[in-house]
């Protein structure tokens, strides 16, 4: 190599080199997950129990799949898979935001996340290695709540509506394991 060139690249190299700091090192500063959280990435199976819609009102259970991504220190990606019938399957996109310091949740479904619904905290507990979550909505005077179960064998998710009186009827329920 010509000694002019074996300079421009030496040079090359060496004003590269130095424009590293430079670049922007996100990862080195991104907050450690919620532990809650990242214990419940990966696949999971078992039913969704649901109060039909139409007369009798019963409820449908069906087999259901979930895989959970965790997509930031406080948030979650939730991938649900149902069997609805010998040739049906259904699919459902959700999103969950945790502010635990603002006692929030943003709670995005769709697969672009359109519609968005905040719920407040209103517990976290922590019994042995079980995580409870409880959230609450109130909106066009309709109040539901939210329990979630995390741990790293099973995942609940209660979904309950509560009348006036205080009383709560269940709406859905997911209990969902790890595959074996």
């Amino acid at each position: 190599m010509p000694p002019t060139l074996h300079r421009r690249s030496a040079l090359s190299t060496l004003g590269a080199l130095l424009a590293l700091p430079a670049l922007p090192s996100w990862a080195l500063y991104d907050p450690v997950p919620d532990a809650a959280l990242a214990e419940v990435q990966g696949a999971w199976q078992g039913s969704l129990a649901y109060r039909d819609y139409s007369p009798p009102h019963g409820l449908v259970t069906l087999p259901a799949r979930l895989f959970v991504a965790l997509t930031g220190p406080q948030a979650l990606a939730l991938h649900f898979v149902y069997a609805d019938g010998p040739t049906k399957t259904v699919f459902s996109y959700e999103q969950l935001r945790f502010d635990f310091a603002a006692r929030q949740l943003a709670w995005a479904s769709g697969p672009a996340g359109e519609s968005v619904r905040t719920h407040a905290i209103t517990a976290r507990s922590q019994d042995g290695a079980t995580t409870t979550l409880r959230l609450e909505r109130q909106a066009d005077g309709q109040a539901t709540r939210h329990t979630l179960l995390l741990s790293a064998s099973q995942l609940q998710l209660v979904h309950e509506e509560l009348r006036p009186s205080g009383e709560a009827s269940l709406r859905s329920r997911h209990a969902l394991l790890r595959p074996a």
